[in-house]
């Protein structure tokens, strides 16, 4: 049994400087005291759903909006917790059919 070493660069996309995109996350953002907390809470847990199908389905090829989104939704605890769920769940599934090392590789897609 070998293991190699495996080096990733992790660099920000050009999109993550852009001022169009960051206004729109910022216009998903979930503001503590809102009286629709519940409401954008179940918003952001829907968002991350339905971008983690988009992903499966077109790779890096997903919608703009949806990404904000989901970026501004994630500023809520309940929203992360949420997505940290779905992607637990994914890797337990994953784990008895495609081994760790994929697993491990999975969060960080999502």
């Amino acid at each position: 049994m070998t293991t190699e070493n495996t080096y990733v660069s992790i660099t920000a996309l050009s999109l993550a400087t852009d001022s169009e995109f960051i206004e729109c996350v910022n216009s998903f953002a979930v503001p503590i005291d809102s009286p629709d907390l519940n409401l954008l809470q179940r918003d952001g847990a829907t968002a991350v759903i339905d971008l983690s199908m988009q992903f499966a389905d077109r790779g890096y090829n997903c919608d703009v909006e949806l990404m904000s989104q989901v970026v501004g939704r994630l500023s809520d605890i309940q929203v992360r917790d949420f997505a940290m769920g779905t992607t637990m769940q994914k890797l337990l599934i994953i784990t008895g059919t495609c081994g760790f090392i994929y697993c491990a590789l999975l969060p960080m897609v999502l």
